[in-house]
């Protein structure tokens, strides 16, 4: 934390605010967020929301001028120990989980409009994965289907493959959020880095980087203008030659 402290107090070109709203602690995210920010030449400041609180969230992070906005739901804010219940639910369960999870995150995305930029993480497994798969891994890709639906509604909206930066993580084997749940061990700091990794990248360096096409055409219409310019005045001069 004191390098990043350090590099920070640097004078750097860019300058962002991001806010997390998460229904996990997940505190030692911003550290690795504000790390990758500084590799992308980005001053970061990061705010914390309560826990499983995201429209009181959104509320408090628009006086405090957050321009960027991290969503982090976690299984078990939809109902508790939800993971062990999972494979026990009906389809009539299901459909009700999924219709209450569309409706919240529709309300919080429809909220979050005015931000620069939102970042959902969609749902993943807290236990250690099955071979093969297994009823739960059916169910969160069901539920992120759902979020991933709601967040298409919106141009500002991001999603995070929460599943598959876990199951791709070479720590994802103790789980990203096992210390939330109970089990006494910190969350692999692989998967946090690779986390504000995506973030970082996802966001192009919080606005500070063009996609290629985007910068091409950008420089092509630059370029035109110049040459449109050269040609103007080139014009001006012969008329004025043959005026004279």
């Amino acid at each position: 934390m004191a390098a990043a402290d350090a590099a920070e107090a640097a004078a750097l070109p860019a300058a962002a605010h991001i806010g997390i709203s998460a229904g996990a602690t997940v505190d030692l995210l911003g550290l690795y967020l504000r790390r990758h920010a500084l590799l992308a030449g980005v001053r970061l400041q990061v705010s914390q929301g309560d826990f499983d609180d995201p429209m009181g969230d959104l509320d408090r992070f628009a006086k405090d001028g957050v321009e960027h906005l991290l969503l982090a739901p976690f299984l078990d804010t939809l109902e508790p120990s939800f993971e062990a219940r999972a494979a026990m639910l009906s389809e009539a369960d299901l459909e009700a989980r999924e219709a209450d999870l569309r409706a919240r995150w529709r309300l919080v995305l429809t909220k979050a409009a005015p931000f620069r930029s939102v970042f959902l993480c969609g749902l993943h497994r807290i236990g250690p994965p099955l071979a093969g798969g297994d009823r739960l891994d059916a169910v969160i890709d069901r539920l992120n289907r759902a979020l991933r639906e709601e967040a298409a509604a919106h141009a500002n909206v991001r999603w995070i493959d929460m599943a598959g930066l876990v199951a791709g993580s070479a720590a994802a084997r103790c789980s990203t959020c096992a210390s939330i749940c109970g089990i006494p061990r910190p969350i692999p700091w692989r998967c946090l880095d690779e986390w504000a990794r995506q973030i970082t990248a996802v966001s192009r360096g919080y606005g500070t980087r063009f996609h290629k096409g985007a910068g091409a055409r950008l420089r092509q219409h630059a370029l035109g203008r110049r040459s449109g310019r050269r040609l103007g005045e080139r014009h001006q001069a012969q008329s004025t030659r043959l005026s004279g």
